[in-house]
């Protein structure tokens, strides 16, 4: 097909799709495309590359929640290659390489972003489709530069055993997001078919993305348990290399109740995008803790130099240390089993804050489960005992030094 009848099917391809592009973009995207239908031999129509690209790209964006839960860099290459298996598109119809070479040329076009000398500005790399042997150059450089870009591998699925399977540190580990469905579909209770769906993903204490998928088997019977309902956790890129997905930068301070209508902190972002983003987050630390803010400083840790301090009285017993914004108490302290009325009305303060801890978590059961930072010592020690308390006095070292004394 010569370009002028590729264009003219690719324009009617976009209007049945409701794709509103001006003529810039579509001779852009015409190109591309060109280039892609000569590297597949011509195997694929033009409104098969377009609805093959159009799933891809989103794929490798993260728009696919279904198929991945997130794309770590290196790996998108890959995912595009296990979706190309399923895609109606092109299952059955292209070679391995053709597969590759297909993934290459989304992956390039919507993710690479380069600098026009001319227009001195970032542009997506789908302006650098200028020929066939320009992007098959392309290809083998990144091949040769990245080739866990291109890796693939296999791994027998095992049953799960103990808890494996049951903890995001112990997910069931596979090869491919496609083996995380083919082994969920696999799996029985007796004579009833366990059902699942993707509910999210997470990085677990060992750097590894996992995906979560909440299981339910008919009739409430569930294997292990009475519930009706569990959650496996799955690393689907167990067997291959894998970038360290992100993590939260203000979560893991513990220091403030995040609150946003969707917290997904396995987003995927561009290049320039994530280098702006981190100069954004670099002044937005400055500024909060310019304003008094300690969103983003984490709660202190002891070293060898610590003086621990202790808090005993009215059932409790606490540990902790002078910090730098103010005292630290660790995670196993136990608070008083009561309050003294007077602490609601002299000691209010005081007061709400033990109940706000005990709301979110930090106190539980009359025990902190983490480390807390308090403003001051006498702050530590009224929320510990139950009522008004100086904490210069208060908290002593183990053969009785008070803490005014040090």
């Amino acid at each position: 097909m010569n370009e002028t009848l590729f264009l003219h099917e690719l324009r009617r391809v976009f209007k049945e799709n409701n794709v509103d592009l001006n003529e810039t973009d579509i001779m852009y995207y015409g190109k591309a495309f060109m280039i892609i239908s000569s590297l597949l031999h011509d195997k694929l129509s033009v409104s098969e590359i377009f609805e093959a690209y159009d799933y891809l790209s989103d794929l490798v964006l993260g728009n696919k929640p279904q198929f991945a839960a997130f794309v770590p860099k290196n790996e998108r290459i890959r995912v595009q290659m296990r979706a190309m298996e399923e895609l109606p598109q092109t299952a059955g119809r292209l070679t391995r390489e053709e597969k590759e070479v297909f993934a290459f040329c989304v992956y390039y076009s919507t993710c690479v972003q380069i600098f026009d000398e001319k227009t001195q500005t970032v542009m997506s790399a789908l302006v650098d489709f200028k020929s066939t042997d320009h992007i098959l150059k392309q290809y083998r450089a990144e091949k040769e530069d990245r080739p866990d870009f291109f890796r693939t591998g296999t791994y027998e699925n095992r049953p799960i055993t103990s808890e494996y399977g049951f903890s995001v540190d112990q997910p069931i580990r596979l090869s491919s997001i496609r083996a995380s469905y083919a082994y969920l579909d696999s799996l029985y209770y007796g004579d009833a078919k366990v059902h699942y769906s993707r509910i999210g993903s997470c990085t677990n204490a060992y750097g590894e993305t996992v995906d979560q998928y909440k299981v339910s088997v008919e009739e409430g019977r569930f294997l292990r348990t009475k519930n009706k309902e569990w959650v496996f956790y799955i690393n689907p890129y167990a067997y291959e290399s894998l970038d360290k997905a992100p993590n939260g930068f203000a979560k893991e301070c513990g220091q403030y109740t995040i609150l946003t209508k969707n917290t997904y902190k396995n987003t995927v972002l561009k290049e320039a995008q994530i280098v702006s983003m981190e100069e954004f987050i670099d002044n937005v630390k400055i500024l909060i803790n310019i304003l008094g803010y300690k969103v983003l400083v984490p709660v202190p840790k002891a070293n060898d130099e610590t003086i621990y301090l202790y808090c005993k009285g009215s059932g409790a017993s606490a540990k902790g240390f002078v910090s730098a914004g103010g005292f630290t108490v660790l995670e196993g302290s136990t608070v008083s089993n009561h309050t003294v009325p007077s602490l609601e009305t002299k000691g209010k303060s005081y007061y709400n804050l033990r109940n706000a801890l005990i709301k979110d978590g930090t106190i539980s059961d009359r025990v902190f489960t983490r480390d807390y930072e308090f403003k001051a010592p006498s702050a530590a020690s009224a929320v510990i005992l139950g009522h008004t308390s100086s904490g210069n006095v208060d908290w002593k070292t183990a053969d009785g030094t008070k803490l005014k004394d040090l």
